[in-house]
């Protein structure tokens, strides 16, 4: 019975952590493609470097 009740909780906060760390991922691989380097976000790059669309991923040059 103990037991059950730890499964409960230890699914109840993997659960949503797997999901969280799954949709980030998904975003920040979206982020970082691109076709062209207006695709790329400008506040990626520290200065003097820009982003530039490389290989249809976005790199600091």
């Amino acid at each position: 019975m103990q037991g059950e009740k730890i499964m409960a909780i230890i699914s109840k906060i993997i659960y949503p952590l797997t999901i969280f760390i799954s949709l980030l991922l998904i975003e920040t691989i979206r982020r970082l493609q691109c076709k062209h380097d207006s695709d790329c976000q400008k506040d990626m790059c520290r200065s003097p470097e820009i982003a530039k669309c490389v290989y249809f991923v976005c790199e600091c040059v």
